[in-house]
């Protein structure tokens, strides 16, 4: 019966939201000292998740790839050329985003906030990004002086990324590793993993009640064209909820861990 199939769309976010399997996390790390943390966030994450974690090639100066859990997967910009011979061979950045449920940037550096902010995909890593879901949680958490923190050019960027639908986790103020003493400080692995999990949690109840709202819609209207038109206002209503969800996730972290104003988004609902 053809008005009770579901569309592959569809039953690929039941399937992965079933509980079937273990969450699927992407991490990265961009060119900041704050990356010699990545492999104790790579083992925070992999307790719980599957995990793939990609890295720039100035994150690489700090990343100590042997300490990385044995069943993390790294990546790194030779990877995307190595893997693709031929038209027709998958491509990495694309395989990656389709596998990820959230994604998760820490370090991000001042240089790949500009990146993204400006839309620039030249490495795997922002590739990655330009090709993301934004439906699907994705949070960075940035690492940088002082001096980058409070530059104009970093408001703007934090305001552009926020429309994009990209949670921050603000930076927080210690002593930084040039030695001074000020906000730049990238958060601690544990609250970056207490947040995406929790984060992770909420998604997927939204998710699952969107799942069964069309599986219900399918059923019952018992026409394709009319179930479809139901099925987008369902979707409809759904955005508007995660994008009161994002903003107040955003807002509470904002409030624990940074002076930094969250700005309100001007359309919510």
């Amino acid at each position: 019966m053809e008005h009770l199939e579901l569309a592959s769309a569809d039953r690929e976010l039941f399937q992965v939201y079933s509980g079937a399997r273990r969450p699927r996390i992407l991490l990265a790390a961009s060119g900041s000292v704050a990356a010699i943390k990545f492999a104790n966030l790579c083992h925070c994450f992999s307790e719980w998740a599957e995990v793939k974690a990609v890295a720039t090639k100035a994150s690489l100066h700090f990343i100590d790839i042997a300490s990385l859990p044995n069943d993390v997967t790294f990546y790194t910009d030779e990877d995307e050329w190595s893997t693709w011979k031929n038209i027709g061979d998958s491509v990495l950045h694309i395989e990656l985003r389709r596998w990820a449920d959230i994604m998760v940037i820490a370090p991000l550096s001042a240089n790949t906030l500009g990146k993204i902010a400006g839309g620039l995909c030249d490495n795997l890593l922002t590739c990655i990004v330009r090709a993301w879901d934004y439906s699907k949680p994705f949070f960075v958490a940035p690492a940088m002086n002082t001096l980058m923190w409070n530059n104009p050019f970093t408001e703007r960027h934090l305001m552009t990324i926020d429309d994009l639908g990209i949670s921050l986790i603000p930076p927080v103020t210690k002593r930084l590793a040039c030695g001074d003493n000020g906000n730049g400080a990238m958060a601690e692995p544990s609250l970056i993993f207490s947040t995406d999990a929790d984060a992770r949690h909420l998604y997927n109840k939204y998710k699952h009640k969107r799942m069964v709202s069309k599986l219900d819609a399918f059923t019952w209207m018992g026409s394709v064209g009319a179930a479809r038109r139901l099925g987008l206002h369902l979707e409809e209503l759904w955005m508007r909820a995660e994008r009161l969800f994002s903003y107040m996730s955003r807002l509470r972290v904002a409030r624990k861990s940074s002076s930094l104003s969250v700005r309100e988004p001007s359309r919510l609902l």
